[in-house]
């Protein structure tokens, strides 16, 4: 491993303040620590933990590499020693956390894993058509996907609540929940937990449709959200 550059403050969707370091050597990739943390959304100096799981050991098939110490700067600029952890490693972390993780962690990397997946798609097939997408415009798809789950769930919160002065009850989140799946996948529910038991597939289609839902003209007209979404689901159905 040569010296590795480093680079901060870069930006990926919505996460900020990015610290990456590049091996000019073959241009691999490392991670810091702390950006990995602010990410996932764990606790301070608590990466090395992560990766000491049995659970993620098993998955890898052994010790993940755990990179080295090279300089850069602290939270407020001081030149600093940060953790240089390999882009290989927080994949299989963003892979393990995406399936056998805990809430929040779980769904912010399924969000990584559908923005990166949208992304790189996308891009690698339009420039084959003769379409460079710009920087700007990859990371407007990577930060819809990343935030099109929370965005769903926020967008029926806040409206009930504009509407009525009032969050949604557990029956009404319920009642939604149960004419999605009944649309997507013909039954009423995932034993109450749909991000625990839906395949992946499911849960790609899920996000699919709910991203879909709100780039659509029934979204935009506003009004009450299940009542919203029926109609959406019903101009699906004509087609």
């Amino acid at each position: 491993m040569s010296n590795l550059r480093y680079f901060g403050d870069l930006n990926y969707g919505g996460h900020k303040a990015i610290e990456v370091m590049v091996d000019p050597a073959d241009n691999s990739l490392f991670l810091s620590s702390r950006t990995i943390e602010n990410i996932l959304q764990y606790e301070e100096n608590s990466v090395r933990k992560k990766f000491s799981s049995k659970g993620l050991k098993a998955l890898s098939g052994g010790d993940l590499a755990q990179g080295k110490l090279v300089k850069g700067t602290d939270s407020i600029g001081r030149e600093s020693q940060i953790k240089a952890i390999p882009f290989e490693t927080f994949l299989t972390l963003v892979y393990f956390e995406g399936f056998h993780g805990k809430s929040p962690h779980k769904e912010i990397a399924q969000g990584l894993l559908m923005s990166g997946l949208a992304d790189s798609f996308r891009s690698i097939i339009l420039e084959q058509c003769g379409i460079k997408l710009s920087l700007g415009e990859r990371q407007v798809v990577i930060t819809r996907y990343l935030e099109g789950y929370h965005a769903f769930q926020d967008w029926v919160r806040d409206t009930h609540l504009q509407m009525y002065k009032a969050k949604p009850s557990p029956d009404y989140y319920r009642a939604m929940a149960v004419m999605i799946n009944n649309y997507l996948f013909d039954r009423d529910h995932f034993q109450k937990d749909r991000v625990g038991n839906a395949s992946k597939d499911e849960l790609r289609r899920l996000e699919n449709f709910q991203i879909a839902f709100m780039d659509s003209k029934t979204f935009k007209k506003g009004g009450d959200p299940i009542a919203s979404v029926q109609v959406y689901i019903n101009g699906l159905s004509a087609l």
